[in-house]
């Protein structure tokens, strides 16, 4: 028995430990690990061993769908099967001095725990039964899960460097396209063999745009190619091409040249089907004078009708088209032109007497034509191979589209839960008929992010991850022994639907238990808004949920102030939600109290912070200075106290559209004392409503104006006034950056 260390991503490590699996992306690698031996997995980036497991066979074909395609992907060739013989947390800092494969005990760590070309680490040899006991015993003592971030901050060690995949460098080539026909095109949409994935938009050419790729056909232009995703058509919900009756058992998926290939099979098919954004069924015809006659211009060359119209001019009778000199698309369908042609011929010669040798040659050009057209205009079609991951498909689609619009989870969703009888947009309706703040983030705020918000409170939920390539699957999630299950899904779905509006709700309200943004523009990060909902689910499984709910505010308002979700949130939401759930359990508390920034009084409008102090300020209460009315947080707006048309005179300099100098009023209010001192407005309030000073001073209170603060609007003294603010308000910060439990 030989013992291995072997290094495994973050990602993988659950599929290790829960399928009792390990595979390898290159022929080859791992066979100096046998059947008997045992695996210690050291997972990158903790600076722990996570557990040991025996080989239980030889390396066979893989059989496990891997989610960390950094790792060993779709792209598996062999595995292996374990047999758990123990789990826990083994830091390698703590055991580093008594383990004899580590020679180099200072900086020098990462190059014993690295992978090597052949699998394991340590390049490749294996450890002594003195270090697999070392490891051992140390997993079997420690249990709880550690932080891992704060381990890695303790040591000076180089970052890890990640792993080199099997298929690093190895850049994928495209196939060869493959050259197709019109009779090919044809006849692959009219079998089904091309499928149309839901998530793409609808076909939408209209008669002009058909008319033009035609003539583009016939003047043997190039049309562009077809990309399609080989043999997957089934995998997200599909339709046929437009026109065409069902797919077939294993569809290619079109994913570039919907718009082309539907217009090329419309004409040829000549189904009983309007044209996008009309009532009529088009028939389409070839003007044969235009086509013959070069100095005609390809604008000629075809036109279409509707019908009705084409039933009118008597266009369905073939006397009426040699008449016209108009040959019908339909006719190329299956080289019925040949049959046309030949009675054109007779008609050139027995109704407009033509010669015979004429007419021969009309017949003899039109059939070339007509036979080059149908048989021998070439098409690329190029296919993606049939391994490639869902994940890279929708990249590749999104590079190509040429309006450049990112595709939409819940699009892609709602074409993959198709296939498992489940329409989202249903149930995103009925979330909307059901949640009232939805509605309206969705309806007045257009929000559009919302479906997909549900849909990442759930993955976070179920699994952890929020990431694309893990909402593209979460129909796994569901899946048992093969089976999606269907019911659980659409229960999590309308059970997360609450969740997010309890989510939307704690965002707006404004009482000690909300965080205060009424008004949807000082909302600091709506993209929080699925893991809030997660956490707020979570929480209401706890036993000592009050103190989970404290737990929460204490990471909202430090997430916010650290601005934290200000890029990409996807990372940021899975490690919160991990560390979050360790801290319900009572575990290490990992989320940092923050520290004011000092620039935050020159905060952009639109920073986090900025936002956080208006949410403040409206769960303070923000009385209007003029009606001392209860706001209506919708109608109040962001206004200056020191007039920005005075700040010369009080000297503002940078600081006058500071947060210092701005607050939340009507705007009738704001326009009563705009071009007015503070003083002189001031003292006009407390007049004309005759109220005292001490009574004036408790409605400026509620917004964040001290009594200083307030001495100094009298005196005008802007430089006293933002100094006094700046206190109150780094007070009120400070306040609500503590954890209260």
């Amino acid at each position: 028995m030989s013992y291995w260390i072997w290094p495994t991503e973050y990602e993988s490590w659950p599929t290790v430990k829960e399928k009792k699996v390990w595979a390898v992306g290159k022929e080859g690698k791992g066979k100096r690990v046998q059947k008997g031996d045992r695996i210690i997995f050291y997972v990158n980036g903790t600076m722990h061993f996570h557990g040991i497991f025996e080989v239980k066979n030889d390396w066979h074909k893989p059989k496990t769908k891997w989610p960390s395609e950094e790792n060993v992907g779709e792209s598996t060739v062999a595995e292996i099967d374990l047999e758990e013989i123990q789990l826990g947390y083994a830091s390698v800092h703590k055991l580093l001095h008594s383990l004899n494969f580590i020679e180099k005990k200072k900086g020098h760590i990462g190059l014993y725990l690295r992978g090597t070309p052949m699998g394991p680490a340590n390049s490749a040899k294996p450890v002594s039964q003195e270090d697999y006991e070392l490891i051992f015993e140390e997993l079997k003592e420690v249990q709880t899960e550690p932080n891992f971030k704060k381990e890695k901050e303790k040591t000076d060690e180089p970052e890890e460097l990640v792993d080199l995949p099997d298929t690093l460098f190895e850049i994928e080539k495209l196939p060869t396209p493959d050259k197709k026909s019109i009779a090919d095109v044809y006849r692959d949409a009219d079998k089904g063999i091309f499928a149309i994935p839901d998530f793409q938009r609808a076909w939408t050419w209209n008669r002009g745009q058909i008319e033009e790729l035609w003539e583009s056909i016939f003047r043997g232009y190039y049309i562009g190619s077809i990309l399609v995703w080989n043999g997957r058509g089934k995998d997200l919900y599909s339709n046929t091409v437009s026109g065409a009756e069902k797919l077939s058992d294993h569809p290619d998926m079109i994913l570039d040249g919907q718009q082309r290939t539907t217009a090329i099979y419309y004409p040829l098919k000549a189904p009983n089907l309007s044209l996008p954004n009309t009532n009529h069924p088009y028939l389409f015809f070839l003007d044969i004078n235009a086509l013959l006659d070069p100095s005609r211009p390809s604008t000629d060359i075809v036109s279409s009708y509707r019908i009705q119209k084409v039933a009118r001019l008597g266009l369905l009778e073939q006397k009426t088209q040699f008449r016209k000199k108009l040959f019908p698309l339909s006719e190329l369908n299956d080289k019925r032109y040949t049959d046309w042609v030949f009675d054109f011929y007779e008609y050139l010669m027995e109704i407009e007497g033509f010669e015979k040798e004429t007419a021969k040659k009309y017949r003899s050009t039109l059939e070339s034509i007509f036979n080059y057209v149908w048989a021998h205009f070439e098409i690329p079609i190029v296919k993606l191979p049939k391994n490639l991951s869902l994940d890279n498909v929708v990249e590749v689609f999104e590079r190509i589209n040429s309006k450049g619009t990112r595709l939409d989870v819940f699009d892609l969703l709602n074409a993959r839960f198709r296939i498992h009888n489940i329409i989202l947009r249903d149930l995103w309706s009925e979330t909307l008929e059901n949640h009232e703040n939805i509605l309206t983030w969705f309806e007045k705020f257009k929000n559009e992010k919302l479906p997909q918000y549900i849909l990442q409170a759930m993955s976070l939920y179920k699994q952890g991850y929020t990431r694309r390539r893990y909402l593209l699957r979460l129909d796994e999630a569901y899946t048992i022994s093969g089976r999606f299950d269907k019911d659980e899904f659409e229960k999590d779905w309308h059970e997360m639907s609450k969740w997010v509006e309890d989510a939307i709700t704690r965002l707006i309200l404004t009482t000690s238990k909300g965080f205060g943004a009424a008004n949807y523009d000082f909302i600091p990060y709506t993209t929080m808004v699925p893991i809030l909902a997660a956490l707020l689910r979570i929480s209401e499984e706890k036993t000592d949920r009050t103190k989970c709910l404290d737990k929460i505010s204490f990471w909202y308002w430090n997430n916010v102030i650290d601005d934290e979700y200000s890029g990409s949130t996807d990372t940021a939401m899975e490690s919160d939600l991990k560390e979050m759930n360790i801290w319900f359990e009572g575990g290490e508390q990992t989320v940092q109290q923050q520290t004011i920034p000092d620039y935050f009084p020159k905060s952009k409008s639109s920073s986090s912070i900025y936002k956080a102090v208006m949410c403040l300020i409206a769960k303070e209460g923000a009385l209007d200075f003029v009606r001392d009315d209860p706001p209506d947080f919708s109608k109040l707006e962001d206004h200056h106290i020191f007039p920005k048309s005075k700040s010369k005179k009080f000297n503002t300099g940078d600081l006058t559209d500071s947060i210092l100098n701005r607050t939340l009023i009507f705007e009738k209010t704001n326009r009563y004392i705009t071009n007015k001192d503070p003083s002189v407005y001031i003292t006009e309030i407390m007049n004309d409503q005759k109220i005292t000073k001490e009574k004036m001073k408790e409605r400026l209170a509620t917004h964040l104006i001290s009594s200083e603060a307030f001495e100094c609007m009298l005196k005008d003294d802007f430089g006293g006034f933002v100094k006094a603010r700046e206190k109150t308000i780094r007070e009120k910060l400070e306040n609500i950056l503590q954890l209260k439990i």
